[in-house]
């Protein structure tokens, strides 16, 4: 390709974009999901050993060990970052190794 593709939003992507971002609704069976970036993200109470902590996940990857409720959802954003950021790392360098 000699010039620069013409990148755009696809009519789907722009249905995605045009919802509420960043607000928690619960998704039913202990879920809440809001959207970063036009993608789902979801949070879940979980019970460990040493008492309830909260696990977020968005895209393929899930972060977890959050104490309370408020602590995972004041990290959705950064986490959502650090994620799209991963992932653009590995799309310019055909990542193949492990995660």
């Amino acid at each position: 390709m000699t010039t620069d593709p013409v990148i755009t939003v696809s009519p789907a992507g722009k249905t995605k974009l045009a919802m509420p971002q960043a607000i928690w609704q619960d998704a039913g069976a202990g879920f809440e999901s809001a959207r970063f970036a036009g993608e789902e993200m979801f949070l879940r109470a979980e019970q460990t050993p040493a008492g309830e902590t909260f696990r977020l996940a968005y895209l393929c990857f899930e972060a977890s060990g959050f104490v309370s409720l408020g602590a995972a959802k004041a990290y959705a954003p950064q986490f959502a970052q650090h994620v799209l950021h991963r992932m653009a790392v590995w799309a310019e360098h055909n990542y193949e190794g492990d995660v």
